[in-house]
């Protein structure tokens, strides 16, 4: 399993590349922030971070 500091490492990397794409895609802030929260979980809990 990942250690904590291994997946804030992971989140601050990605996030913004996370957030472009989902905006860009869905263009709604609060679908967007439900998706980032959701990615990150699903890579977290699948140990891909």
């Amino acid at each position: 399993m990942r250690s904590e500091s291994e997946v804030n490492r992971a989140i601050e990397r990605y996030a913004d590349t996370v957030n472009r794409i989902c905006i860009l895609h869905l263009k709604n802030r609060a679908d967007t922030e439900d998706i980032f929260q959701t990615f990150f979980e699903i890579c977290a809990a699948h140990h891909r971070l």
